[in-house]
């Protein structure tokens, strides 16, 4: 239990450990919509070609 208790450094430790989790969340859900947004429109572009064939 002493791995949670830091002291007077503890609210600093582990609100740097929040920040960051929540930062790689936004980072991975940013990346997974993006990614979303490039198969939706590779789809368009190659229906788009297909059509013009």
């Amino acid at each position: 239990m002493e791995i949670f208790m830091m002291g007077k450094y503890s609210a600093h430790v582990w609100s740097s450990f929040g920040i960051t989790a929540v930062v790689l969340i936004i980072c991975v859900l940013q990346a997974r919509r993006r990614h979303r947004i490039v198969l939706s429109d590779l789809r368009v572009r190659i229906k788009a070609m297909e059509s013009e064939q």
